[in-house]
């Protein structure tokens, strides 16, 4: 896959993990960006004087990341069951359905497959007025609110649809840390701007032991639609390291001849994805203690506001909990939870 259009799918994510109950975790690629010359782009931010040390990290415990890489390989077999304290109150639950209803679980994992957990309880189709049919199936999306036990959401209300997704909250991306050029983003050669030789940058990019992210900014006034039809050059490539900048943003030159922007990152892409593992170990060994419902679970690195975080997309009993938890365990590293279960009022 070119990266730019690898870079449209996973937005902001800057490596991804989805962790399954008894496995590892498998982790999409980070990806970085750099600057154009002069007359095109820019260098920005300055380097700093000690860069992160994978083995001295904080959130890493005292381990470097391969350790923790190694650790997530390893099946869990002393799992702690979610406490009684999650059961009996009310909660809302936005989903999508689609085929057969049946009882939809809370719970899923690879290939939206349902996993141990709790399901849905009093949904039929006949309840969701706003239903449509695609490719011969029924579809919809649902916000339920019912009681949560061990064995299930009971719906306590009848389903409600979901508000309209803004469509400008979904497309904010990380921001452009280089400021822009006199003459605007250019294209300083021609030559050098189809999605392999995006993807020729990216990989050198990714080699280097000072990589830390790379992402395509877009302005914000241009659609997803817009991103599709556009050529790679229309956006700009950035690329950040923690140290040499301006050796990589020759190099990348020579590579890639669409706008670029190089700038100082604080961590390199090999901490961030250590931190990442070490979340994921804690979570699959504890999280359920700490308000995690379900085992399978994803995790990415970085935010449309700060590259140096971790986020959980998770059902949660206790999502300000785990935040705490986590963040506690981590040394202190940010950490955002976003469920799509949520706590409602008692009645």
């Amino acid at each position: 896959m070119a990266l730019a259009k690898e870079i449209r799918l996973v937005a902001v994510l800057l490596s991804q993990a989805a962790c399954g109950r008894g496995g590892g975790c498998e982790a999409t690629r980070g990806t970085a960006n750099h600057s154009l010359p002069v007359q095109s782009g820019s260098v920005a931010g300055k380097v700093p004087s000690a860069p992160h040390s994978a083995a001295l990290h904080p959130a890493l415990g005292g381990h470097p990341p391969s350790y923790w890489q190694e650790q997530g390989q390893h099946p869990v077999t002393d799992e702690i069951p979610v406490p009684e304290e999650a059961w009996g109150r009310r909660f809302r639950y936005r989903t999508s359905l689609r085929g057969t209803i049946g009882t939809p679980c809370l719970c899923q994992g690879r290939g939206w497959a349902c996993e141990s957990g709790p399901v849905v309880r009093g949904l039929t189709w006949a309840s969701i007025p706003w239903v449509r049919t695609v490719n011969g199936e029924l579809e919809a999306s649902v916000e339920l609110v019912g009681i949560l036990s061990k064995d299930a959401l009971t719906l306590s209300e009848p389903p409600r649809r979901p508000p309209r997704i803004d469509e400008a909250e979904t497309l904010k991306s990380l921001p452009l840390p280089c400021e822009k050029p006199a003459e605007g983003w250019r294209v300083h050669d021609p030559g050098l701007v189809a999605s392999k030789d995006q993807e020729a940058a990216g990989t050198y990019a990714e080699k280097q032991s000072e990589h830390s992210a790379t992402w395509l900014y877009w302005h914000p006034s241009i659609t997803r639609a817009e991103r599709a039809r556009f050529s790679p050059d229309k956006g700009v490539l950035v690329v950040t390291f923690t140290e040499n900048l301006e050796l990589h943003r020759r190099r990348l030159l020579e590579l890639w001849g669409g706008p670029l922007c190089v700038a100082a990152g604080e961590l390199t892409q090999e901490v961030r994805n250590g931190i990442i593992a070490r979340a994921a170990n804690l979570l699959r060994r504890e999280g359920r203690r700490h308000g995690l419902l379900c085992t399978p679970f994803g995790m990415s690195g970085g935010s449309p506001d700060d590259l140096n975080r971790v986020t959980v997309h998770a059902p949660t009993w206790d999502t300000a909990k785990l935040s705490r938890w986590l963040s506690h365990e981590l040394a202190g590293f940010p950490v955002d939870v976003v469920s799509p279960l949520e706590p409602e009022p008692a009645l």
